[in-house]
């Protein structure tokens, strides 16, 4: 039977994309979720993950754009000047091509948010990433060795076509993923080069992570030029799974105050419709596939 982990991410980065996920988990089809370790709204998050059993949650790993779980003062190389993570990828990058990052301070620090997650009665269900840097090489060393110490055997590998957008969606500017890294500080959802550099590293990841025997999903989606997941565009992509895929989303139930507050022009709205589209539900039940959670490959 073919097998779908639908999951949302950013869970615990405000209290709208936390009800939210709830929706998506109990009225669609969602049954994945990643908490951020220092998202704003990560006890709310917390309730909301244990009182639905059923909801896989794992650890979206955090080294840029957002709040560190440690003080600036320890991870110095990880930080700005106000404290905060680099506000977008290409400053991280460029600090770990030149040597300026800390990897102590990023095993620190990584380390911090795992157990703070697992500390908070959460069973973990796998590992990855915010802006997936977890598929670079010194990073992914770390927190593979994190899983592996908390048991959690599943892990993303966002592996993707990086001469397809998945679908036809609206073009959009933001910092959200990898995928995404354009022209120094800019980003640009349709850049092939950025998705081919993503796709040689993720390749490498899951190389890795198979070899340390990590459950991985045959195939992932969401990697959508920068754009929003609609209905419309899960309905292919439900058409062409094979095996065991994952399709990830960030949902939200207010646009207007989330694109302010996480400072991301994105359709929170759209997502979290389409998941819990009837006729979404329907194509599942079609392709006889069944909605899963990491835990579950």
């Amino acid at each position: 039977m073919k097998k779908l982990i639908v999951n949302a991410d950013d869970f615990g980065s405000h209290e709208l994309v936390n009800s939210a996920v709830n929706d998506a988990f109990n009225n669609g089809i969602c049954k994945s979720a990643s908490i951020m370790a220092g998202g704003n709204a990560f006890d709310d998050a917390v309730k909301i993950a244990l009182l639905n059993k059923n909801l896989g949650v794992g650890i979206h790993f955090t080294l840029v754009k957002g709040t560190p779980v440690l003080p600036p003062s320890k991870i110095k190389s990880l930080v700005d000047s106000s404290g905060n993570f680099c506000e977008d990828f290409s400053v991280f990058v460029r600090r770990y091509l030149t040597g300026r990052i800390n990897f102590d301070e990023v095993k620190a620090e990584l380390s911090a948010q795992a157990y703070k997650i697992q500390n908070s009665g959460i069973k973990i269900s796998h590992v990855d990433s915010h802006q997936h840097l977890h598929v670079l090489p010194k990073i992914f060393e770390i927190v593979s060795d994190l899983a592996i110490k908390l048991n959690v055997k599943a892990m993303r590998i966002p592996h993707a076509n990086p001469f397809a957008i998945n679908g036809p969606l609206p073009r959009r500017t933001g910092t959200h993923c990898l995928s995404a890294c354009g022209e120094g500080n800019r980003f640009n959802g349709g850049g092939v080069i950025s998705k081919i550099a993503l796709n040689f590293l993720s390749s490498r990841a899951r190389h890795k992570a198979k070899k340390l025997n990590f459950a991985v999903p045959d195939k992932f989606f969401g990697i959508v030029a920068g754009g929003s997941i609609n209905e419309k565009w899960l309905c292919s992509v439900i058409d062409d799974i094979e095996n065991t895929a994952e399709i990830m989303t960030h949902v939200g139930s207010d646009n207007k105050i989330l694109q302010a507050s996480l400072n991301w022009d994105h359709d929170f709205e759209a997502e979290l419709n389409a998941l819990k589209s009837d006729e979404v539900k329907d194509k599942i039940k079609i392709n006889n596939i069944e909605i899963i959670n990491f835990k579950e490959i």
